[in-house]
């Protein structure tokens, strides 16, 4: 077997052990869990207890959530998250804990949030959630999680909102805008 191959079947074997450890996310800092996550993020039942964690920590709009969003950022987990998200697009945790972080990060209208919004777009969020869609349909109780996810990121007006959007629109996971107003011409004199 090749390198590739014996790494991979390396961490696939720590990631199952952690797993039959109970590998304890709630004791793990934002750092370590962003570590595990870089290291294991073959395995799905590791991907999703880190991404619930830092899903639920990140939620709200005070100080103390903002500036998690704002670590979380800083800490460059939004790479890492949109290929964890590409890796498990079949895991209805992770698409829905990932999807969770995404929304938290870019959520507000200040400027902050919308540069966070444009981060989490570059660094491939709005295609890894939008990818996942068709693996999941539609949900009894509506639409899939990761749709608020991508309404959130792709929020916004002028150019970077519109190629936030156009992603999305092209993976059905948003549709596409109504056409404006016809141009107005001048009538004949």
């Amino acid at each position: 077997m090749g390198r590739w191959s014996d790494r991979f079947s390396a961490q696939l074997q720590t990631a199952e052990a952690l797993l039959a450890n109970r590998l304890d996310v709630s004791k793990m800092d934002q750092e370590a869990m962003l570590r595990a996550l870089g290291e294991y993020a073959c395995a799905a039942g590791v991907v999703a207890p880190i991404f619930q964690r830092l899903a639920e920590s990140s939620a709200g709009v005070d100080a103390a959530a903002r500036a998690k969003q704002q670590s979380i950022v800083d800490a460059g987990a939004l790479k890492p998250l949109a290929a964890a998200l590409r890796e498990h697009a079949a895991s209805e945790a992770v698409q829905e804990w990932g999807a969770a972080i995404v929304g938290n990060v870019c959520a507000g209208g200040d400027p902050t949030p919308r540069a966070r919004t444009q981060q989490a777009a570059d660094a491939g969020c709005i295609g890894a959630l939008a990818a996942a869609l068709p693996a999941h349909g539609a949900r009894e109780a509506g639409q899939p999680p990761v749709r608020p996810a991508i309404r959130h990121t792709c929020l916004g007006t002028g150019g970077p909102a519109t190629a936030r959007t156009r992603p999305a629109i092209a993976a059905g996971a948003l549709a596409a805008p109504p056409p404006g107003p016809a141009p107005r011409t001048r009538a004949a004199a």
